[in-house]
């Protein structure tokens, strides 16, 4: 078994009928997250122009705080990543910038990410779901030797990079120690 990123994101295209809208700058844009599991704050929101620049970022600290942003009329991308607090490079201000995971390769909360295309022409709601971008990993090993002192499982060929476009890249492994189980199982707590 191994982790593996994935390249799944949420596209959703929200226009408005410009004819009947000015395009007027400051327009408030409230997002809406959703997931089939519990987002794992704190939330990045990252929003990309036409041309992938960078426009701005904004950090959600909790499920109790808005999302919205002011923006100009125009096109964006707007991406929103959770759950990466353990990883070693999280800065955002450029579409290039990528997400390393930890130096064991390995985190104990999923790595949640979702993005949303929108023309922007008045204010609006955009809705972004996010997807586990991890696999989730329960280890459990049974018929290991009654003297092994210790039993560990290595991970190889692992993706430990990701881009706010939803591109991995890297190659590397981590390493997993068991403990062992009263009876008799050697098994790690979930990880990511």
């Amino acid at each position: 078994t191994f982790i593996l990123f994935t390249m799944l994101a949420a596209c959703e295209k929200v226009n408005f009928d410009e004819t009947e809208q000015e395009n007027t700058s400051d327009n408030r844009i409230s997002i809406t997250t959703r997931a089939n599991t519990d987002i794992e704050y704190p939330l990045h929101i990252i929003v990309l122009d036409e041309e992938n620049k960078h426009i701005k970022s904004n950090v959600i600290e909790s499920g109790n705080e808005d999302i919205s942003l002011s923006l100009d009329a125009g096109t964006y991308h707007i991406v929103a990543v959770a759950g990466i607090k353990e990883c070693q490079q999280t800065d955002f201000s450029s579409k290039d910038k990528i997400i390393t995971l930890p130096e064991d390769n390995r985190t104990s909360t999923p790595i949640q990410m979702g993005s949303t295309d929108i023309m922007i022409t008045q204010n609006a709601t955009a809705t972004i779901t996010m997807y586990n971008q991890v696999a989730a990993f329960d280890l459990s090993l049974t018929d290991i030797p009654s003297n092994a002192s210790s039993v560990s499982v290595s991970l190889s060929m692992l993706c430990n990079k990701l881009d706010v476009r939803g591109s991995v890249s890297g190659e590397t492994s981590t390493n997993i120690e068991l403990k062992k189980q009263s009876d008799g199982r050697w098994t790690a707590p979930r990880f990511y």
